[in-house]
């Protein structure tokens, strides 16, 4: 490239605020150099040495970074890495590491920025790819603050350590950047962002917090990589708040820091310690924080009562803790922080454009906020499509226990979230609408069930899944549709049983099972309002139809049933019936999953007292819609809380349930 030195300049003042000084005005002619002569003869000539590539050092804030920076705008084919993110990709799988190497042949130059080699492993690997890279003869241009002679010592293996870095230093010339001023430090710090000895520290961070959280209230996060899982509590989506105690005692490495930075956009860092020798794990996790931060242009809110200068004061790292001090002041500098969200904005700006419908917004508020939408069968058409699993109430909560989602959106009624809850209590979980009740569940309120089990104290309790927490924490065992034949068949003939709260449910299973349980007085709105007569008229409209029904219904229903079943049972039985027309009577949103499953055959909805089908439709379903599907996502709310007593005494009846229908 043609006046590359002159381009590099020029890019410094234009974009940095920074005029070149003599040594970044020599070292942008060395590149030129190096550039144009490893086009041609891929190796570099500096009077009898042959040189591979350079290695720019200076200390912090002289502009080494920037300078790199630079060069992979405005130079062709050039590939930029941290030198901790080439790490974290050496020592991956072997194929990923074989990608980033083809990847890389394609490149005319390598930019390393922040050379820091803090173990033995890094130094091996790193010596062993700029071997590689030296064979297809790319040239690499990387920048640091400690000399090459004293970039690593090893005191296991000091031979070893002497000859690779002899070697290093063979291959590399150096070029020292100086500089009177410090341009990170110029910058003035903004005092909402950086709350140094602030007695106010702690009201102004709740006020970022309530101004840029995309969530009024915090939840946990959960955050995973192979090998590790950790939670962090005060969530908020977009932003996480730490205490800085807390955070840093953890044993987190530079790859939990990336994982977090790019999972979320603002940080909130309160009372933040002064480290010294002491504490030096808190400072090299410290500094790891920072340089992920800085890397991935995260913004830092941080509040001490300490000058950012005596942070730290002990001697071991210093030199990076006065580099970690610099990127700091640069974070925390009005043009920084401006940056950024102009940045954020022009993002979200270009997204708005893609966004052109509601699903859309919710399939974008999903990947962004790492939530699993989950649809019960009998949810609206619109739901169902777009949610990641479609249902019946216990399917779905096992498939949020075994999901790594951090939200769950439970598209059903509030019993359903509620039992997702119970078996996923570290999660955070969401409905669209708190009101999406049962008329199951109200049937059967605790208060007069205790009072109801006090009559029948010789008896153990089942609960049908469709209750509330408080009525299965009052259960020995809960069962579903699908699985209460089995269960109840379990349990010795001589034991008397109590059934809530599904009286149809319970008649049934009791001719089933030939059992008499004292049976709860309630019932499903839905499933009641079917008509008898309606339906025998329809089967003798559609003769070659089956009728099919859910066992929620009434005896005069079932009886006229070719098959009863669960939700997933009637599904199964359609797929696997050579019928091709049936009548159903359950809740007519499964029509939609029936015809998706099999488009050849027809379905009817089982009519209620008018000869129609639109009063079998669940008012409760129906309560959630698309748009309290965003609107949950965007404010994580409405949640389902139960308390931690609640919960366990709820779990086991559920825990018992789950061993007896394997």
């Amino acid at each position: 490239m043609k006046n590359l030195s002159l381009k590099l300049q020029n890019h410094l003042q234009d974009n940095n605020n920074i005029i070149p000084n003599d040594c970044q005005i020599n070292a942008s002619n060395l590149i030129e150099k190096l550039l144009s002569r490893s086009n041609r003869i891929n190796l570099f000539y500096f009077s009898k040495d042959v040189k591979f590539g350079i290695y720019i050092l200076g200390s912090v804030g002289v502009g080494k970074s920037v300078l790199l920076k630079a060069l992979s705008y405005i130079y062709p084919f050039s590939e930029i890495l941290h030198f901790s993110d080439l790490i974290f990709i050496l020592q991956a799988k072997n194929q990923q590491n074989k990608n980033f190497l083809q990847k890389i042949k394609k490149k005319k130059v390598i930019l390393i920025d922040e050379l820091y080699i803090n173990n033995f492993t890094s130094l091996i690997l790193f010596k062993k790819f700029v071997d590689q890279i030296k064979k297809i003869k790319i040239p690499i241009i990387m920048s640091g603050n400690k000399k090459l002679s004293k970039i690593y010592a090893d005191k296991v293996n000091p031979k070893l350590c002497e000859e690779l870095i002899n070697d290093l230093e063979n291959n590399f010339l150096t070029v020292n950047i100086k500089s009177k001023i410090d341009y990170r430090s110029k910058k003035k710090i903004n005092q909402k962002f950086f709350l140094l000895k602030d007695s106010n520290s702690i009201s102004k961070q709740n006020l970022l917090i309530k101004k840029f959280a995309e969530c009024s209230s915090p939840h946990e996060g959960i955050f995973k990589r192979k090998g590790n899982q950790f939670n962090l509590k005060k969530f908020y989506g977009n932003l996480i708040e730490i205490d800085f105690f807390d955070f840093f005692s953890k044993n987190l490495i530079f790859q939990d820091y990336e994982l977090i930075a790019k999972k979320v956009k603002i940080f909130v860092l309160r009372n933040t310690e002064q480290m010294n020798e002491d504490s030096k794990n808190f400072l090299t996790r410290f500094i790891s924080f920072i340089d992920v931060l800085y890397e991935n242009k995260n913004i830092l809110s941080i509040a001490t009562n300490i000058e950012l200068e005596k942070l730290y004061i002990g001697k071991t790292n210093y030199k990076e803790f006065q580099r970690t001090l610099s990127r700091l002041k640069e974070m925390g500098s009005t043009t920084y922080i401006k940056k950024i969200f102009k940045y954020e904005r022009h993002k979200m700006k270009h997204l708005n454009k893609q966004i052109k419908n509601i699903e859309d917004e919710i399939l974008y508020l999903k990947e962004k906020k790492n939530a699993l939408i989950l649809a019960h069968f009998y949810q609206d058409e619109g739901i169902q499509d777009i949610a990641d699993f479609i249902g019946d109430s216990l399917d779905l909560s096992r498939k949020a226990q075994k999901n790594d989602a951090d939200i769950i959106v439970f598209c059903g009624v509030k019993f359903m979230a509620e039992v997702a809850k119970i078996l996923s209590p570290n999660k955070k979980v969401i409905l669209p609408d708190i009101n999406a009740g049962c008329s199951l569940e109200e049937s059967c309120q605790v208060k007069d069930f205790k009072e109801f089990k006090k009559k029948y104290s010789n008896h153990i309790v089942l609960s049908y899944i469709n209750c509330s927490a408080e009525i299965k924490a009052e259960s020995d065992i809960i069962v579903t549709s699908s699985n209460a034949v089995k269960i109840i068949n379990s349990i010795p003939v001589e034991q008397n049983i109590i059934f809530a709260p599904d009286r149809h449910l319970g008649s049934y299973l009791n001719k089933i099972t030939n059992r008499q349980m004292k049976l709860w007085n309630g019932t499903c709105i839905v499933h009641e309002t079917f008509s008898e007569r309606e339906l025998v008229k329809m089967k003798v409209r559609n003769p070659e139809s089956k009728i099919i029904a859910h066992p929620e219904c009434p005896e005069n229903i079932l009886k006229h049933s070719d098959f009863i079943g669960s939700t997933s049972a009637l599904l199964k039985f359609i797929s696997n019936d050579n019928s091709k027309k049936f009548i159903v009577a359950t809740e007519p949103h499964i029509l939609h999953q029936m015809k998706k499953n099999e488009p050849s055959k027809e379905f009817l909805v089982a009519p209620g007292v008018d000869g129609k089908c639109s009063c079998s439709n669940c008012p409760y379903m129906e309560l959630n819609t698309l748009e309290k599907l965003r609107d949950c996502l965007q404010n994580l709310s409405p949640e389902i809380s139960i308390n931690n007593e609640l919960i366990l005494k709820a779990k086991r009846p559920l825990v018992t349930m789950l061993k007896l229908s394997q």
